[in-house]
């Protein structure tokens, strides 16, 4: 596992790096084994930097196919939320666990 935080206005950078790591266990939990990397990457971006940039890429086993989750929030905490959704989906799809939001369209 690869973290790298850059500096984030009003953010300490090791308190964002432990966030990560705690936030990450158990968004790529579901997947076991069947990746082989996972890098992290938080810096800011935009106009005067004014958003925070949370990139997440995954290599997958055995195809070493590389997923890469990203998310853009003002805020550092929320990116990272957002970034680490994406891989818990992920994570419930490859163990065919279906997550819904929203109602449930019926066939007619």
């Amino acid at each position: 596992m690869q973290i790298e935080v850059g500096s984030i206005r009003d953010n300490d950078p090791i308190e964002l790096q432990a966030y990560i790591e705690v936030q990450l266990r158990p968004s790529v939990a579901g997947l076991g084994r069947q990746f082989e990397s996972v890098e992290v990457r938080l810096f800011e971006t935009g106009e005067a930097r004014a958003s925070v940039t949370c990139r997440i890429q995954l290599k997958l086993r055995p195809s070493g196919i590389c997923v890469i989750q990203e998310s853009h929030d003002p805020d550092a905490h929320t990116a990272i939320d957002r970034a680490m959704h994406g891989i818990a989906r992920l994570s419930s799809v490859r163990q065919g666990i279906s997550i819904v939001h929203g109602p449930a369209s019926m066939p007619a």
